[in-house]
């Protein structure tokens, strides 16, 4: 158990890092419960890091998630104690970062910081480091296991202040697949820093599959992308002219502009039909996208753009019909047709597919569900055959689990909770179909009364787009219940599956698919 103890941040929109050291935690699955002791607070997200646990690249690693050991092994710092009195308990001078968490401060000539890391495979990485100085002068080199000059020396410019961050690249480097320790040295100070950051951005990514937009291909304006705006307007991840922000999930370009386009190199593995999905959020109407093929080739037309809420609520959108691509290496171009929307990805898929093997079966008594997909699954429909036995005990049902998240089995260290998951769940009982809600706790929603469920199959169909969710028994035109979730908690992605509670039931011809762009 570890107490975390609060801070003023200054508002409710004013976001800080908080933390708790030396928490130990044991190898194998668990779950974490996070108590809230006093006081009133939002709450992002927890993060726990081991400084010595070497950090996967591609990536980014922090500059205060340096190596223990102390001075001359971890680190070299000039002063005996750490300035900023902050994070660590060594010599490293750190200060809070006001775009959140820490960084290392103070950085004067001679110092240096090491940092285990784990390279996933041999390539040449786009390496920049995230910095602020008011100061001209500065220097930084990087090293490889101590002995290997990666850089050679690189000038660290004026940024215009001490909070005013600029990601400078220091190099294509050459890094070798495995464990290795990368150090920081400070040739030349002062300056701050808060991150390494390491991308394989002109690599080809594997087609069918999933390309992050801020891979976008190396090469600079109108080679790999169009900006309409000089500079990355938050500085973060990449250091050209392409807008990006950080989510909870990583980074995504912002800010994107009518005429404005990225590039991608791909790498499609068989010549085919394949859907395409992205994801996007925006708070404007009518906005609009295109793909295209090796800068010729039209994939798709012109993607009307729904509005989706706002520029935190994302939305996957899936394009209606098939994309043709040829096998090999090529170039996906996305076009921003219309601004202004943030987008954080596209994937190129032939799923969801759900192979028939038999019928499901649950016992009389207990709690099973089974779930498939991907947690970013947002609008879909599912359809299943249900058959509730004649051994259904009172208050026991069957049926759909959508929009589903963090499920578990219930049953760790004696739980005995049937409740373990957040998400949404339309089920038939002996009254009737009902629809409810998972967060840890269950909710019913809405009910429709219906006779004869007990030892017949009924088809039933869910529809999630949004907020709404509509459900089907019998009847595929005209649903039962139809009913949009306008809470605060309101679930908009997640994976699918089936769940029996206390039910003797059969499932068959389980299938889902997204809904077409409207």
């Amino acid at each position: 158990m570890a107490r975390i103890n609060g801070i003023i941040t200054g508002g409710w929109n004013n976001w800080q890092t908080t933390v708790s050291q030396n928490v130990y935690l044991p190898g194998g699955l668990h779950t974490i419960t996070f108590e809230t002791l006093k006081g009133e607070y939002d709450f992002a997200r927890l993060k726990f890091v081991s400084f010595d646990v070497p950090k996967s690249l591609p990536g980014i690693v922090e500059a205060v998630h340096y190596n223990t050991g102390g001075d001359g092994v971890g680190y070299h710092d000039n002063t005996p104690a750490n300035i900023g009195g902050l994070y660590r308990n060594d010599r490293v001078d750190i200060r809070v970062n006001p775009q959140g968490g820490w960084n290392v401060g103070w950085g004067q000539t001679g110092e240096w910081l090491k940092y285990n890391v784990n390279v996933t495979k041999p390539a040449v990485y786009n390496a920049s480091v995230r910095v602020a100085t008011a100061l001209n002068g500065g220097k930084i080199r990087l090293w490889l296991d101590d002995t290997t000059d990666l850089t050679g020396v690189v000038d660290i410019p004026n940024t215009g202040g001490w909070n005013s961050w600029k990601n400078v690249k220091v190099g294509d480097l050459t890094l070798p697949e495995g464990d290795h320790t990368i150090k920081v040295e400070i040739v030349q100070g002062e300056y701050d820093f808060t991150s390494l950051s390491f991308n394989t951005s002109n690599e080809a990514a594997m087609l069918p599959g999933t390309v992050h937009a801020v891979d976008y291909m190396n090469g600079g304006e109108g080679i790999a992308y169009h900006d309409n705006t000089p500079g990355n307007i938050r500085g973060l991840y990449r250091t050209d002219d392409v807008d990006i922000r950080l989510l909870p999930e990583g980074y995504t370009t912002g800010w994107n502009q009518t005429g404005e386009w990225l590039k991608y190199n791909v790498n499609v593995a068989e010549a085919g039909t394949y859907k395409l999905d992205f994801k996007l959020a925006t708070g404007l109407d009518s906005s609009q996208i295109r793909f295209w093929l090796d800068d010729t080739t039209d994939l798709t037309g012109i993607i009307n753009v729904p509005n989706t809420g706002g520029f935190h609520e994302w939305m996957t959108v899936t394009k209606e019909g098939l994309v043709t691509l040829p096998a090999g290496n090529h170039t996906i171009k996305v076009e921003i047709v219309t601004g202004e929307f943030d987008f954080y990805s596209f994937r190129f898929h032939n799923d969801p597919i759900v192979p028939k093997q038999g019928v499901y079966k649950s016992q009389p008594k207990g709690y099973p569900k089974s779930v498939i997909g991907d947690s970013n699954w947002s609008d879909y429909t599912v359809e299943t055959d249900i058959k509730l036995g004649a051994n259904t005990q009172a208050g026991g049902n069957t049926g759909i689990i959508f929009r589903v998240n963090n499920p578990a089995d219930g049953t760790l260290l004696g739980q005995n909770r049937n409740d373990f998951l957040q998400g949404y769940m339309a089920y038939l009982a002996a009254d009737g179909v009902h629809l409810g809600k998972f967060n840890y706790n269950f909710k019913e929603l809405t009910s429709t009364a219906l006779t004869d469920m007990v030892g017949n199959w009924q088809h039933m169909k869910v529809v999630a787009s949004g907020t709404r969710i509509k459900v089907y028994v019998g009847d595929m035109e005209n649903p039962l219940i139809d009913y949009t979730d306008q809470s605060d908690t309101a679930f908009m992605h997640g994976k699918i599956g089936v769940r029996s509670f206390n039910s003797e039931s059969s499932i068959d011809n389980f299938t889902v698919m997204p809904n077409p762009v409207e």
